[in-house]
């Protein structure tokens, strides 16, 4: 009987793992990317609120990530790394600004790899990573030459002893792996020539979740995805109708940042560009411009990977006052970190300061950044 039991745990567990990557998804997905302020339940299923306090300086949260009994991240300073726990209290954590050995000049970005817990913080400016144990002890500093630091416009741990950097492409190659052991660089799969020179991107280009790596381009409207070999499995394109930008009129670009900028910032003939690419185990999230960056609108779009239906908002309305909110992380599973723009509560009446502190039941002010945690519905 127990022999009987352990069969059938077995075959529920093969039968578990294969249901969770057995979906496809879909090769092309229509995305309709309009200015919509949504309210707050028609896009998540699933709300909890956190008021950050702490005499630590605070601008807006850049980049947020859960460790040990919290979570820790960078503001828009990309000074420092601070430590907030469960109940919204932070401390400083990693204050190494500076322009000597063990030092930073600003963080780009910054990871975790969830088996050892060790920190990986890149400065693009100075041309390094450093490494950092848990205890924020810092194990390892390693030199990148500075032509392809500047490059670089993502890092994640691939392992405990291998980060993979994604480029704009000014190396000719579009990801680096180094290996922390030995420190070696290796260059992985050829930059697209029509891409080449444009050295344009934003560090939330790649993502890498199951063994899979997906990114985008900013100007490309496909999300690649690629095996832990960097093997490209299969491309998802993204259909922005008239708003899209084709493989066309990149290769009419001819390499020249100038026409590239000329394309995305008319505001005549707008289009789809900048996109950022975030993902959890069943959702993909992208934030883009359509139109120039100073007229145009910044929108948000989820994407559930199963079928392809999708959300585009540009704001979120709670209890009737419209908010925007930034995508900082990703917590657990498909749960996602948004904080509420500061300079925006900065701005706002009494009457609507004091209605988002009734709808989430805290304490909104400018001063102590307030996250949502939300699951997509």
């Amino acid at each position: 009987m127990r022999i009987l039991n352990l069969i059938g745990f077995l075959v529920l567990l093969i039968l578990g793992c294969k249901s969770y990557e057995s979906y496809t998804i879909p090769e092309q997905i229509r995305v309709q990317p309009q200015a919509k302020i949504l309210l707050l339940d028609q896009i998540f299923r699933k709300v909890k609120t956190l008021s950050l306090v702490g005499k630590t300086g605070l601008y807006s949260i850049y980049r947020m990530m859960p460790f040990q009994e919290g979570f820790i991240y960078t503001d828009t300073k990309k000074e420092k790394v601070f430590f907030v726990d469960y109940q919204g209290n932070v401390k400083s954590f990693i204050d190494k600004k500076g322009e000597g050995p063990g030092e930073y000049r600003s963080i780009w970005d910054l990871k975790i790899d969830s088996k050892t817990e060790k920190i990986a913080l890149l400065d693009r400016g100075l041309g390094k990573v450093l490494i950092f144990d848990s205890k924020r002890n810092l194990v390892k500093e390693v030199p990148i030459k500075r032509s392809l630091a500047s490059s670089i416009l993502s890092v994640e741990f691939m392992d405990s002893d291998n980060l993979v950097f994604f480029t704009s492409g000014s190396s000719g190659a579009k990801f680096l792996v180094l290996n922390l052991l030995t420190e070696s660089l290796d260059l992985k799969v050829p930059l697209e020539n029509e891409l080449d020179g444009l050295a344009f991107g934003n560090d939330r280009s790649m993502t890498f979740l199951n063994d899979k790596i997906s990114v985008i381009y900013p100007l490309s409207r496909k999300i690649e995805r690629y095996t832990t070999d960097f093997l490209r499995e299969e491309d998802v394109f993204l259909d922005f109708d008239r708003y899209q930008i084709e493989e066309d009129e990149i290769r009419e670009i001819g390499n020249d940042q100038d026409r590239m900028f000329e394309l995305i910032q008319n505001d005549e003939d707008k289009k789809a560009h900048s996109f950022s690419l975030v993902e959890s185990p069943n959702f993909y999230f992208t934030s883009y411009f359509v139109g120039s960056f100073q007229n145009g609108e910044f929108l948000h779009t989820i994407i559930d990977k199963k079928g392809g239906e999708n959300t585009t908002y540009k704001s979120v309305s709670i209890g009737g006052t419209a908010v925007d909110v930034v995508l900082v992380g990703r917590n657990q599973g498909d749960e996602m970190i948004y904080s509420i723009n500061p300079e925006q509560i900065e701005v706002m009446s009494s009457s609507d300061i004091s209605n988002l502190s009734r709808e989430l039941g805290i304490n909104v002010a400018a001063e102590n950044p307030i996250l949502l945690f939300c699951t997509p519905e």
